[in-house]
């Protein structure tokens, strides 16, 4: 079944250390929880790719779709939640065009996460997978979700800071507080292509 629910704004920043965006949103904002979990993304080569966001957490597979950009911030929609094992009718339906490419051969009936990424995520040129762990801290500030995340991915540790509200102006007005300004707005599927490699960042020299 394919649900839908609002979409948000998001503004995320990744890096070796975030030490100043860090204290600001420690000294400003309400902690609220903490949260780990492991999550499998599933991410595209090609440039069709970029505004898919499909992850696979807590046994279902989710996807986002980003809808809008606006003033330095991505607006991403919830598109769609599939319990596992997944449906051969949505591998070979739905799930190829949520990844940017055509549609996907599907020889079974049901998919497991290990059948999925053996069978279809692994023999496609276009599609690979990325194993994320994360250790999420969250905040409140002025309306807005905030969160400071340790991250793995494929075994590369990074450190993410985030902020995300419905309103815009708000999201915006948050950034400023938090000093987030004139960073760059990095989603989960690019902070992950740069990491294994698909992806150039901004200012990587050539050799």
């Amino acid at each position: 079944m394919r649900e839908e629910g609002p979409a948000r704004f998001e503004f995320r920043v990744f890096g070796a250390s975030l030490r100043r965006v860090e204290e600001r949103i420690r000294g400003e904002a309400e902690w609220m929880r903490q949260e780990e979990s492991r999550e499998a993304y599933l991410v595209g080569r090609d440039e069709a790719g970029w505004s898919r966001n499909v992850k696979i957490r807590d046994g279902a597979l989710e996807v986002k779709m980003l809808v809008e950009r606006r003033e330095g911030l991505e607006r991403w929609r919830p598109a769609g939640r599939q319990e596992l094992p997944l449906s051969g009718e949505f591998v070979a339906g739905p799930l190829g065009p949520d990844l940017g490419v055509g549609p996907l051969e599907a020889r079974q009936d049901a998919f497991s996460l290990e059948d999925l990424v053996r069978r279809v995520i692994g023999t496609h040129s276009q599609l690979a997978v990325a194993w994320v762990e994360k250790r999420r801290e969250h905040f409140e500030i002025g309306g807005c979700a905030v969160e400071i995340d340790e991250v793995r991915i494929n075994g590369a540790s990074l450190i993410s800071a985030a902020a995300e509200s419905e309103d815009a102006e708000r999201l915006l007005g948050v950034m400023r507080l938090l000093e987030m300004e004139g960073l760059e707005n990095v989603n989960y599927p690019r902070a992950i292509r740069r990491v294994m490699g698909m992806e150039v960042s901004p200012g990587q020299p050539w050799f």
